[in-house]
């Protein structure tokens, strides 16, 4: 866990379509998340007393025994590489909303909401931009 640090705690848990996985990111919040977290048998405990169902309990055990693709030398590349994947899939999805509601928006009717949607996509496109670079490079 200490290796996803606050790049994972930063990471909406809306960033997860599968249900179980943004019950189990919800859990592992409610934990404490995981930049203070050493990992091992005791904190998958601890997220296994937060999570909602049994069959999230279930995926939680699964993943907490799943091999990792990655040597110890390169993991902490593959995880910045995977988070920073995980939260572009995040602002893509977010970029998409604010586009389609930038659309809707009357620029001369609302200026005040058009502008505010403007500031909300162009700051999105450049969060986008540092997360392609961030996985790309694995720092």
């Amino acid at each position: 866990p200490a290796l996803a640090g606050p790049f994972f705690d930063d990471l909406d848990p809306a960033a997860f379509a599968s249900p179980a996985h943004r019950a189990i990111a919800e859990a592992i919040a409610a934990s404490g998340g995981v930049a203070t977290q050493s990992g091992g048998p005791g904190w998958v405990q601890t997220v296994l007393g937060s999570v909602p169902t049994e069959a999230t309990a279930g995926v939680v055990r699964e993943l907490a025994v799943a091999p990792i693709a990655a040597d110890d030398d390169s993991l902490p590349r593959y995880v910045v590489s995977s988070l920073a994947r995980l939260h572009g899939m995040w602002v893509s999805r977010r970029l998409v909303s604010v586009k389609a509601k930038l659309q809707r928006t009357d620029p001369e009717s609302d200026a005040a909401a058009y502008n505010k949607l403007f500031g909300e996509l162009m700051s999105l496109e450049s969060m986008r931009r540092d997360l392609r670079e961030r996985a790309i490079s694995g720092l």
